[in-house]
């Protein structure tokens, strides 16, 4: 999948709200001060998705959270979005 497509499909999904919290993530959002709803902001202001082969993940680059900061998030793309960490 090119990066234009898998970050059309990012905040396609995004945008339903079909997005997974696997405990690993809540954790990593609770130690920055991310709460879902910067993680949503985020996915759907992004400007590109980089492909990281080393993990079978995307990097989600360029988007901003609720309070105007910069966020980074590491998704799968399954049938929903699957959040695996935060930066």
């Amino acid at each position: 999948m090119s990066d234009a497509r898998a970050l059309a499909e990012i905040k396609r999904l995004a945008s339903l709200g079909r997005v997974d919290y696997p405990a690993h993530a809540l954790e990593r959002m609770d130690e920055r001060g991310v709460e879902r709803d910067d993680v949503i902001r985020a996915l759907l202001t992004a400007s590109r998705a980089r492909w990281q082969s080393n993990h079978g993940t995307w990097c989600v680059e360029g988007g901003i959270d609720r309070a105007g900061d910069d966020l980074t998030v590491i998704v799968v793309i399954e049938a929903d979005l699957v959040v695996i960490t935060v930066f």
